[in-house]
Parts: C-alpha cells; sequence; structure tokens
C-alpha cells in the first residue's frame, strides 16, 4: 500500500505552498523506493491532504495515472511505428498514417495526451464534416469514421499504457453514413459492354471481371499459373495493391478471399487466344518484356497501378456513351446476374469469396423486389391461373 505525508516549504514572496510526497514500494529493477512529488500552490494544508488522498486512493486502486506533458501528436507518431506498421499489412498502416499525418496531428497534434477532451474530438469531427484540409469539400461521413477509427484505437492504446485514466473518443457523436448503392449494369446493358470491349485491350479483364465478379487487385493480381486449363478452373490467392509508389502483391486478407472459380468455356477460349498473344508480345519485345506472368498487364508486361486502371476503364464508358459506373459494380453486377440467373447464394458467396453469406445477400437486397415480381408471375401463371381456378 502506497502511502504519503506532506511538506511545507517556503515561497520567495513570503507565502508556503504544500508538496504531496508519496512513498511506493521500492522498485525490483533500481533497489530504490519509488516516489511521487506534487506541489500545491497557494492552498491551504486540508486542499493539500484532499489532494494527497485523491492520490493514494487512485494508486492503491490501481486508476492513478502520472502526470505527463506529451502530445497527442507525438504518442501518435510512436503509436503508429510501435502498434501499426509490425502488426498490419503495407496497404492497412499506409491508411492509417494518411489519416494520422493529413488530418489527426494537424487538428489534435498540438494537444497535451491528457488535455485531450471529448469536445476537442467532437469539433475535429464536425470541421471534417464541413471542409477538408486536403480537398477544402465536405468530408464524407465513412471517411470521418474511419479517421474515428484511428482516433479511438491510438486513445484505447493511451489507456492500456496508463497514459490516460479514460478513452475521450468513446463518447463522440459520429455522422451516419449514407449506404452506397451500386449502380449496376442489366443484361442488355453488359451485352453491349461485351460487344464494345471487343478486340480491344479490356476484353479479357472485362470479360473476366463480369463473369467472375472479382475484386480489382483480385483481377490485376491474376496469373497464368493461376489458370487451370484443362479442368477450366482458376485460382484466386493474390490481391494487388499499391503502396505510396510501390505495387505490391500480397495475400487477400481473409481466407474466405482464397477461392477456385469454375470458368466458363467462351472465357476458356478467350484465356487460350489471350495467351497465345502474351508469349508472342514476350518474344517480339525481347529483354524489353518484364515477364511477371501477369494477365493484365501493360504492352512490356509491367502491372497496372490500381487507380490508373479503374480511369482507363472510367474512359472507356465515356468514350463510347455508356452508363457510369464504378469497376467494383462490375462485381455487384455479377452478383445480381447469378440471383436472376437463380444460382444458390451459397454458391455465389463462394465465388465471390465472401466470408458471410449474410454479406452477400446485402449485395443481392437491391434486387430482391424484382426477384419476387417475378417469382409472383410464375406461380400465378403456373398455379393460379384462371383456368384453373372456377370464378375468376
Amino acid at each position: 500500500m502506497a502511502s504519503g505525508h506532506l511538506r511545507k516549504r517556503p515561497l520567495k514572496n513570503g507565502k508556503h505552498s504544500w508538496q504531496i510526497v508519496i512513498e511506493r514500494d521500492i522498485d525490483p529493477e533500481t533497489g530504490e523506493r519509488d516516489r511521487i512529488y506534487k506541489t500545491v500552490k497557494g492552498g491551504t494544508k486540508k486542499q493539500a491532504e484532499k489532494e494527497m488522498n485523491k492520490i493514494l486512493y487512485e494508486i492503491n486502486n490501481n486508476i492513478y495515472v502520472e502526470a505527463n506533458t506529451k502530445t497527442f501528436g507525438a504518442f501518435l507518431e510512436e503509436w503508429l511505428d510501435t502498434y501499426i506498421k509490425p502488426n498490419k499489412s503495407p496497404t492497412t498502416y499506409a491508411g492509417y498514417e494518411k489519416h494520422v499525418k493529413n488530418y489527426i496531428i494537424p487538428a489534435l497534434g498540438n494537444k497535451k495526451l491528457q488535455h485531450l477532451k471529448t469536445l476537442n474530438i467532437q469539433k475535429f469531427y464536425n470541421s471534417l464534416l464541413k471542409e477538408s484540409p486536403l480537398s477544402g469539400k465536405p468530408m464524407k461521413p465513412k471517411t470521418v469514421q474511419n479517421i474515428h477509427m484511428n482516433v479511438r484505437a491510438a486513445l484505447s492504446q493511451a489507456v492500456k499504457l496508463d497514459l490516460i485514466k479514460k478513452n475521450p473518443a468513446e463518447n463522440v457523436i459520429l455522422p451516419k453514413a449514407k449506404k452506397y448503392k451500386a449502380e449496376i449494369y442489366d443484361q442488355e446493358e453488359v451485352e453491349i459492354l461485351i460487344e464494345k470491349v471487343k478486340d480491344t485491350d479490356l476484353e479479357v479483364p472485362i470479360c473476366l471481371d463480369v463473369a467472375l465478379g472479382l475484386r480489382r487487385g483480385e483481377l490485376l493480381a491474376l496469373k497464368w499459373e493461376d489458370i487451370d486449363f484443362e479442368n477450366y478452373k482458376v485460382k484466386i490467392r493474390n490481391n494487388l495493391v499499391q503502396v505510396g509508389n510501390e505495387i505490391i502483391t500480397k495475400e487477400p486478407k481473409t481466407e474466405s478471399s482464397i477461392r477456385e472459380i469454375e470458368l466458363p468455356m467462351t472465357l476458356i477460349q478467350l484465356l487460350k487466344k489471350e495467351r497465345k498473344k502474351y508469349l508472342e508480345k514476350k518474344i517480339r519485345l525481347g529483354e524489353e518484356f518484364n515477364d511477371n506472368d501477369l494477365i493484365i498487364c501493360k504492352e512490356n508486361g509491367d502491372p497496372f497501378k490500381p487507380h490508373s486502371f479503374t480511369n482507363k476503364f472510367r474512359r472507356f464508358l465515356a468514350r463510347h456513351n455508356l452508363k457510369t459506373i464504378r469497376l467494383h459494380d462490375l462485381r455487384h453486377t455479377n452478383a445480381t446476374l447469378m440471383l436472376k440467373y437463380g444460382i444458390n447464394p451459397k454458391v455465389a458467396q463462394q465465388r465471390l469469396g465472401h466470408s458471410s453469406i449474410a454479406t452477400t445477400m446485402d449485395i443481392y437486397s437491391h434486387v430482391i423486389t424484382e426477384v419476387e415480381k417475378e417469382a409472383a408471375a410464375k406461380l400465378d401463371s403456373g398455379i393460379f391461373s384462371s383456368e384453373k381456378i372456377s370464378g375468376i
């Protein structure tokens, strides 16, 4: 148990202060008794005793936090290097670092860690919703939520390290993010898209995406060694991402994302033609060709930067006056078509690489009503037709 006493200390102005001395257990590393000193200026002995008893109570109940002058910004830098960089993927770390250095530190970095209040954090979030310091435009609620995840995680670690008593980010009010409604292509629009990409360098990637519903990183990471031409299958086991200026290939985040998908015969034939072009290009360019074994690549074999490939797709749609959708919306299109074709949701889940059936059904939700109408119409014609029910 810790104990304490007071010392009366004279001041130059003739007055005095009270010094609180807390005696803790002997430090096993140094062999010296651990002491805490705190000065109470301008107060009475009774006030000093009250403060001392408060400190003793917190120490003996393991809730005492020693005063320090560390800023929130300095702590965030340490937190990134010590807890995030060694334990997260390069892309996840890059996202954390971007939020910390571009938004959190400029706004809250100079605040003392122990002085940071919930109100400070709330005002910071509110300001982002009005104007992002980088774009000058209002920040999306989802982005503010992501920044909050970083702030809360960092302060939670500070609590565990006994640097602060409680997490001031726990009680902020977050904006509600609007659920994104995917813009998808219907059957006719898909057929037009496939017709437009025919004999272009987008034919293979777009047909793969429409048929398999791949994520962008999965599509760009596909290698020829992943294609089983004999058994009509493709292995999805890598994800191509960009970290800074570097393009890297890594394993997907979840085990369910690593999967094997059946390929339709038309796609097999298309891939065989593309493989022949790849080998011819390799011979023609010789040393200028970088053989990364990538199915989707630049003319010299180098991988596409993910964002550059997205822009390439967007420009293609604009050039051919096609409805504007995101590249990722082809994945939603694939999911929707599978439902309309009557494919079992469990099979769709496995093909899409979702960790749970709930995720798959959430994507399907926007076409459930349409499919239900089709089901009602089939029931009407198959069971409840006027010829089979008298009096109607």
